[in-house]
């Protein structure tokens, strides 16, 4: 068994001495002196042979999916200002989104969602403050009252949404990074 065991261990360094060598040719071919990786039995594969064919589909998920969303907080807006046909809104906006979002990908999706939650009590106050006439001060302070509230409910919703859409914008900008 002592001589299974010395040729297991020659086989691993030749192995591993293998690895090295290609790692130093690879470092002195592109001009970068990394250290060659200490495990052993790990097959090195390119990036480019497995990211390659999924990018597309992701941008075409983007650009669906994130153009959907996208244009469903901006008929939430819409809504908001008063707009009555919001089925051709949400239908143009979806189809404007979907341009868009088919070149940038997810992490322009995730943070222009992010800019429209931020915008939802903006909205909400603009819209509220400058409606209409009232004939008496009562009705222009139960307006106001209205107003308030609904700003308060606005901003808390839009700022848990876009905090969480800002994260996740964050993130997946991260992990394209890193790919």
């Amino acid at each position: 068994m002592d001589e299974d065991r010395r040729s297991q261990i020659e086989e691993e360094e030749r192995y591993r001495a293998e690895v090295r060598a290609q790692f130093q040719r690879e470092d002195t071919d592109a001009g970068i002196g990394r250290r060659p990786p200490s495990t052993s039995h790990v097959t090195v594969v390119p990036a480019d042979d497995f990211d390659e064919p999924t990018r597309p589909r992701r941008k075409f998920g983007a650009a669906i999916l994130g153009g959907f969303l996208a244009a469903l907080l901006t008929s939430f807006l819409l809504a908001f200002v008063g707009v009555e046909a919001l089925a051709p809104a949400l239908l143009i906006s979806w189809i404007v989104f979907a341009f868009i979002f088919l070149r940038a990908g997810w992490p322009t999706v995730w943070a222009s969602l992010s800019v429209m939650s931020f915008l939802w009590p903006i909205t909400v106050f603009i819209m509220g403050a400058g409606a209409g006439d009232y004939s008496s001060d009562a009705a222009a302070a139960g307006s106001a009252i209205g107003v308030a509230m609904t700003t308060g409910i606005a901003g808390i919703v839009g700022l848990f949404l876009g905090i969480m859409f800002a994260v996740i914008a964050f993130f997946t900008q991260r992990a394209k990074k890193e790919l």
